[in-house]
């Protein structure tokens, strides 16, 4: 149903109002989504994520699990934390503090840790080489307080991720949420 929801869109951006808002498990479901229907899928993120512990309070995430035939565009740095195996299509030219980003096709199913270019300039020429690679859609997993990132010249579609942790409320949670994009 999630990905019914962004079919219209070839980029989208997933954002969060705090930590562990669900983020990462939207973007699983839109991974299955695009299993279930053969679309060709591209992910990304502009922080880290798919790491199975957060490195900041140290509680459990939930991976990032995709598919053979999956594009993925990650640091270097986190090749090795990587259990696909991993086709390098492209060298960006595009460095972050964990190392240059590249491109990859998953030559297998396995998990994934992404992190990608942190500006928006980056982040849509990353994307143009993504669909140049074949990519139906684009997958950026946003950052924590990062939603220029989801600007209209970066992403066609936001998905808002509020979480519980935002309020005890949620129709205030979901009302606040709106109001701050």
């Amino acid at each position: 149903m999630l990905f019914d929801l962004i079919a219209p869109y070839t980029t989208v951006c997933l954002a969060g109002m705090c930590k562990n808002a669900g983020k990462t498990t939207a973007l699983n479901a839109l991974i299955g989504g695009a299993r279930v229907r053969g679309v060709s899928l591209a992910l990304t993120s502009i922080g880290r994520d798919g790491e199975r512990e957060d490195l900041i309070t140290g509680t459990y995430k939930p991976p990032i699990y995709v598919t053979g035939g999956s594009l993925f565009a990650t640091a270097r740095g986190l090749l090795s934390k990587c259990d696909v195996t991993g086709e390098i299509l492209a060298l960006t030219g595009i460095h972050t503090p964990l190392g240059e980003v590249a491109i990859l096709r998953a030559l297998s199913d396995g998990f994934v840790e992404l992190a990608g270019p942190s500006m928006t300039e980056q982040i849509v020429a990353l994307t143009d080489q993504l669909k140049g690679f074949g990519a139906q859609k684009v997958l950026i997993d946003g950052a924590l307080f990062r939603r220029s990132l989801c600007a209209p010249e970066a992403a066609e579609g936001v998905i808002l991720s509020t979480g519980g942790s935002y309020g005890p409320d949620m129709e205030k949670t979901e009302r606040s949420g709106a109001e701050k994009l």
